[in-house]
């Protein structure tokens, strides 16, 4: 076990996969402090922000820098994740017992949002400004991936309504 912990470094994340990572620890951390009042608002936020800078390109009488519409993309997803929240800073700090015992829920919910975070995201990046990972390009970029990261979170959350009303 010590030759496998010694030959994992940090420094070998590539810097999208570590953005994936980032994000589906985020959700997870706001999952268990929020439930799902926390989460579904970010699900809901990045449908909606990739909506929103799709048409930030839309004006060409003004002069965009390369990165506008990923930059509209992350601050209409913290915007709108804030709204929809209601009072997003009470739901974050209020830990319930109720989270900790659907853990298995929102570490799916957590990973599915990420992977949805990514193929909505990565996207909006020039393509000469960014290199992707092999894993990256390979599991979120490469055709079918997108579509079933833009489908997936819908069909879990189907999966959970569902469940709770059995």
């Amino acid at each position: 076990m010590t030759e496998f912990g010694d030959n994992v470094t940090l420094s070998a994340i590539s810097w999208d996969l570590a953005l994936l990572v980032f994000v589906a620890t985020v959700l997870f951390i706001l999952g268990l402090s929020g439930g799902r009042r926390a989460v579904i608002p970010f699900l809901l936020a990045l449908y909606i922000a990739r909506t929103a800078a799709e048409f930030s390109e839309n004006f060409p009488q003004i002069q965009l820098p390369n990165f506008a519409e990923a930059a509209v993309f992350v601050v209409m997803t913290g915007a709108i994740t804030w709204l929809l929240s209601g009072s997003a800073l009470t739901e974050f700090l209020r830990f319930s017992t109720r989270g900790l015992s659907a853990w298995w829920q929102i570490l799916i919910a957590a990973i599915l949002g990420a992977g949805l975070f990514g193929a909505l995201f990565f996207p909006l990046i020039p393509k000469d400004a960014a290199v992707f990972s092999i894993l990256i390009n390979r599991f979120v970029l490469a055709s079918p991936f997108p579509f079933l990261w833009t489908l997936a979170p819908v069909a879990f959350l189907f999966f959970l309504r569902a469940e709770e009303q059995n």
